[in-house]
């Protein structure tokens, strides 16, 4: 499997992107160059610490530790899923009803994935099944 290797000059040309959003919200008044300031900086700041996470879930390659995280995925999945609805359900409806859709068509499609398609040994590789659970 090849992987895409992004180098100074990919990170350069995303952050022009984002500049130049900045200096067209200031010519035209938009007023969304501070929104745009604090969404760089929270997206510097997140993609660092899941970096540094999968890191080193990489590198232990446990299948329990693997199989956390995507639990803890599918459960933060599943609160997206609840707070975003206009009209909640209540008790354990709200919150279950979302997370086990999510979780039984995101974990069905990343064993199909894994297991028709990319077949990686072992099965449960966290560098391959955590993205496409993701």
């Amino acid at each position: 499997m090849s992987y895409v290797n992004l180098d100074y000059l990919d990170l350069v040309i995303a952050s022009a992107l984002l500049v130049i959003n900045g200096v067209l919200s200031i010519r035209f008044s938009l007023g969304l160059e501070r929104k745009l300031l604090v969404s760089a900086l929270r997206m510097i700041v997140q993609l660092l610490v899941v970096g540094f996470l999968l890191k080193g879930l990489f590198s232990m390659a446990s299948p329990w530790l693997t199989a956390l995280v995507a639990l803890v995925m599918v459960g933060f999945a599943g609160r997206e899923i609840m707070v975003r609805q206009e009209h909640r359900l209540r008790g354990f409806w709200g919150l279950g009803l979302g997370t086990g859709a999510i979780a039984f068509a995101g974990v069905g499609v990343t064993m199909l994935a894994l297991g028709a398609l990319i077949r990686p040994d072992p099965g449960w590789t966290p560098r391959y099944a955590l993205p496409l659970l993701g």
